[in-house]
């Protein structure tokens, strides 16, 4: 059975050009393929009706930014083979996406929070290669707070 692991991701400006908030990349030492299965987005400012453009690619090299922290959803899970990054200090790098790769792309509005639940085996699936993974994107044309990714996959 796979191990799970889930992050917590952020952007602390939002923007009118699309920026990552969060990206999960495989190690060097990936084992396995990463299987993201769930996430959650969401906005934090006072409710407003503005909207926020998310799309989730493909990436082939890791941006830079914060890392952020890992955990295993189950207690016995063994150490996750990903990294993660957040946007919160904003990236001094941006990762590198794989042209039409979108494997998600939807406006919210600011004052609903979003879930996404793979059906069992239609989880978001990249391969065990270095570097390689998955990135939430988020831009609005007027909002400028905080936007917030919870992601969870499995290796």
């Amino acid at each position: 059975m796979a191990d799970r692991y889930g992050t917590i991701g952020n952007m602390a400006t939002v923007g009118t050009g699309y920026k990552t908030a969060l990206a999960i990349q495989q190690a060097a030492t990936a084992r396995t393929r990463l299987k993201l299965y769930d996430f959650i987005l969401s906005a934090s400012a006072a409710p407003a009706d503005n909207v926020l453009n998310w799309r989730i690619r493909r990436l082939t090299v890791a941006g830079t930014g914060t890392a952020i922290n890992i955990e295993p959803v189950e207690g016995a899970a063994s150490a996750a083979s990903t990294a993660a990054t957040a946007n919160s200090k904003n990236m001094t790098a941006e990762p590198t996406y794989t042209a039409n790769s979108e494997l998600f792309q939807n406006s919210i509005n600011q004052r609903a929070t979003f879930r996404w639940v793979a059906a069992p085996g239609a989880e978001l699936t990249v391969p065990a290669t270095n570097s390689v993974g998955i990135g939430f994107e988020v831009k609005s044309p007027a909002y400028t707070g905080e936007a917030e990714v919870s992601a969870y996959w499995m290796e």
